[in-house]
């Protein structure tokens, strides 16, 4: 997880990728990508198989710490929903505006 969130933090190339920008984890039922903006998508897998399932297709979280979103990727990894949801997770239209791009701007 720290390779990921390396990459998130650091340009790998000369000339910026613009194509490369997000990185995830994911298992059989949901999927957590985070992008170098600092959004971070969870994806229902089930929904989209049209599997039943009591949980939305998508939330989204913005500009989460290094340590919260290593939490959120084990709690994805391990299954473990109660963890997983403990964060703040909220639709698309609730989720605070972008201000710049988290992951390379902040420390």
């Amino acid at each position: 997880m720290a390779n990921l969130l390396h990459e998130l933090r650091h340009e790998q190339f000369d000339t910026p990728d613009d194509e490369h920008t997000q990185v995830s984890i994911g298992n059989e039922h949901w999927s957590v990508t985070a992008q170098v903006s600092g959004l971070i998508t969870f994806d229902n897998i089930d929904i989209v198989e049209e599997l039943e399932s009591d949980l939305p297709e998508n939330l989204y979280l913005r500009d989460v710490p290094d340590s919260q979103m290593k939490d959120i990727w084990r709690a994805v990894i391990r299954g473990d929903r109660r963890s997983l949801f403990s964060h703040p997770w909220v639709p698309l239209e609730k989720l605070p505006p972008y201000e710049k791009d988290y992951y390379r701007c902040a420390a």
